[in-house]
């Protein structure tokens, strides 16, 4: 079958916009299923979280964390204050039997302080005289000095979106230029 200029060929059959149009429409209007967790997810899932809180590390740091297992596998949410306790974390998970494999969506401390930075960094429209940015617990803490409300609010925008922040204390103060 030869190649139309206006139509083209798709996977050995003629393409046409409407057709196409109508397969696509037919995915979206597709009622999808969300899998449910088993019986055996939820015993897994029981058993991760009471290995998470025994461990003395993570319970004496009071580390919020989320779990969720589909299939064996394990999701771990959550902040961790360094890269020594995420892999601590990680392998804990891991580590547990029945535990497929592991996704981590954790968080630390030092990951939100270092995203923030660049963030300000690369925006050209943002000079702050005097800035630095701390993070506890995904709880940020902004200071510095800034030339406007503007910039102050920018800075802001941009601290709020960064994944894992929960909390934002600002310290900034504008102090236009004289």
């Amino acid at each position: 079958m030869p190649i139309s200029p206006r139509y083209g060929m798709m996977k050995n059959r003629p393409y046409h916009p409407i057709s196409q149009l109508k397969e696509v429409r037919n995915m979206i209007d597709a009622p999808t299923t969300v899998r449910q967790p088993s019986e055996r997810d939820m015993e897994l899932q029981e058993i991760v979280n009471e290995r998470l809180e025994s461990d003395s590390v993570v319970r004496e740091l009071d580390i919020p964390l989320e779990t969720e297992v589909l299939d064996g596998v394990v999701t771990v949410t959550g902040v961790a204050r360094s890269r020594m306790t995420r892999e601590r974390i990680l392998y804990l998970v891991a580590s547990t039997p029945g535990v497929k494999k592991v996704i981590d969506n954790l968080v630390t401390d030092p990951e939100i302080e270092t995203e923030i930075a660049r963030l300000v960094a690369a925006d050209p429209s943002i000079r702050p005289r005097l800035f630095k940015v701390s993070s506890y617990m995904a709880r940020v803490t902004l200071y510095g000095e800034v030339e406007s409300e503007e910039e102050r609010q920018a800075i802001l925008t941009l601290a709020r979106s960064v994944a894992g922040v929960r909390d934002i204390l600002d310290y900034l103060t504008v102090s236009p230029t004289t």
